[in-house]
């Protein structure tokens, strides 16, 4: 007889650092396009990551990691503390410069050295723990879930004092905390699915049968999640985009997605088209450009898509649905209808720019080269040509429109020569 053994997939994150473990015994560590791999002599049951500080749980021993950048592309990484730990633990967390575990319903705070700094008993077994919501004196802190339902955020020191606590009544199984600390999820034991905000603890979004969840790692209102075979990316004010992929995601960056799949991961890239359609058709033109210049196909697109917004204009117009909401009088009739040319000025910009965003995501450069010159944009022609290199198209472009521009384009292609040196 066959038998297949199949470990579940252990990972951790933290901003834009990502460590995953590879079979039983390695740990993988992965910042951009840049990796690493550390080796042990025993099987790896926990992991943990607060910054570039690492810490490993094997079944007798802690091992804390400082990660770093080498000079080639890999990721370099440094035992900085090792002590035993032969304890069991159901959750294990790094919290700055210490270590919290639990086991039931006793959380246990320990320094890198090993000694126990403290011990407290909570009213039911912990499930889970995160890093904490922004105290109001900034203190250091934890957020907890328990099984009885109950979410505490805890100050790591003295002694674990309550910051806030939330009583809910499902379990608790996940608490994902957002970039900025400012907002946090909650998934129960019944795959429900709630965010919060964080001062206020009032419910900004729930949803049903959630299988994994998300926060961007650069914009704490755009989340991602998969639910019912599908995966959906929403900001946190109600725009939209659903795709058939499979999977549990683990990171959200850039536009791309990071899906676990059978302890395989794999990077899905996410059109962004579908939500920009709804910000523009709802005159938001703040948000399309946030996310633009924020989830652009790489920096230097980003970089364009805000000089895109620039060149048109940073009007932000209500929608042509809300220049109707005021009461008829003939004064104020005539303050609609300024602003009804006022907005129909504006979605003629936002569609224009809409078009040549969209054909810049979608690779289609030549297409945005055409709108731009179409549109008597020839500095923005001139700027996407500079961009892919494309130099004896974008001086034949500079003369065409009296030279103005041929000066920066020697320059820009000069740049881009000494630094292939």
């Amino acid at each position: 007889a066959m038998y297949s053994l199949s470990c579940p997939f252990i990972w951790c994150s933290d901003g834009y650092w990502m460590a995953w473990r590879k079979g039983t015994t390695d740990i993988i560590v992965n910042h951009g396009d840049r990796f690493g791999r550390i080796r042990f002599h025993g099987d790896v049951r926990r992991i943990s990551m607060s910054g570039k500080v690492l810490a490993v749980k094997l079944p007798d021993k802690v091992f804390i990691y400082e990660l770093g950048m080498d000079d080639n592309t890999r990721i370099s990484s440094k035992c900085i503390h090792s002590f035993a730990m032969t304890r069991a633990d159901d959750c294990f967390h790094l919290s700055s410069k210490e270590l919290v575990v639990s086991k039931d319903d006793r959380l246990l705070l320990f320094s890198f050295e090993g000694n126990m700094l403290v011990e407290c008993t909570l009213k039911s077994r912990v499930n889970c723990i995160s890093a904490g919501v922004i105290t109001k004196k900034g203190m250091a802190s934890i957020t907890v879930g328990l099984e009885n339902g109950d979410v505490l955020n805890l100050l790591v020191r003295p002694t674990f004092p309550v910051d806030f606590e939330l009583q809910r009544t499902h379990g608790v199984s996940e608490i994902i905390q957002s970039p900025n600390q400012a907002v946090f999820a909650v998934i129960d034991d019944e795959r429900t699915l709630y965010v919060y905000h964080g001062s206020t603890r009032k419910i900004i979004l729930s949803e049903k049968d959630v299988a994994g969840f998300v926060f961007h790692t650069s914009v704490s209102h755009f989340i991602c999640y998969s639910r019912r075979g599908s995966l959906i990316i929403q900001t946190l004010d109600g725009y939209s985009a659903s795709f058939q992929l499979q999977g549990k995601p683990v990171m959200f960056n850039g536009s791309g997605v990071l899906l676990a799949i059978n302890n395989t991961l794999i990077r899905k890239r996410l059109s962004m088209v579908s939500i920009l359609k709804q910000m523009f058709a709802h005159g938001d033109m703040c948000s399309a450009s946030s996310i633009v210049s924020t989830l652009g196909v790489d920096e230097a697109w980003s970089i364009l898509a805000v000089e895109v917004k620039s060149i048109l204009g940073d009007t932000n117009l209500p929608g042509a649905r809300d220049s109707h909401a005021v009461a008829s009088s003939s004064r104020v009739q005539i303050q609609i209808r300024k602003q009804e040319l006022e907005v129909d000025k504006y979605f003629v910009k936002s569609k224009l720019y809409f078009k040549i965003v969209t054909a810049i995501m979608q690779y289609k450069y030549e297409s945005a080269i055409q709108f731009c010159i179409e549109s008597k944009l020839p500095a923005l022609a001139i700027e996407i040509l500079v961009r892919l290199e494309r130099w004896n198209q974008a001086k034949e472009l500079a003369k065409s429109t009296n030279g103005v521009h041929l000066d920066t384009v020697n320059r820009r292609q000069a740049s881009a020569a000494a630094k292939k040196r």
